[in-house]
């Protein structure tokens, strides 16, 4: 097969696979209507949704308590050298 066969080759793969992804897409997108269609029709009681903040003082400590275990990782280091 010359050079212009394989080009000519990829080019009918590539019509074929970009065929192919786009169906997958529109599968994927019915597929999805379908699953929100069926969350639409459920009962959904009226009740206040409560929000859950991220605790910020944990992710504070958790830090604190990090770069204090680099310190006093540094620190043996040193006394180790010393």
């Amino acid at each position: 097969m010359s050079s212009a066969g394989h080009i000519l080759d990829m080019i009918q793969r590539m019509k074929q696979n970009r065929l192919l992804q786009r169906s997958k897409r529109e599968q994927i997108r019915g597929i999805r209507d379908q699953l929100y269609e069926k969350k639409t029709s459920l009962h959904v009681p009226e009740t206040p949704h409560i929000r859950i903040k991220p605790n910020r003082w944990i992710k504070f400590i958790k830090g604190f308590v990090f770069i204090y275990i680099i310190c006093l990782i540094l620190f043996f280091i040193y006394l180790i050298l010393l």
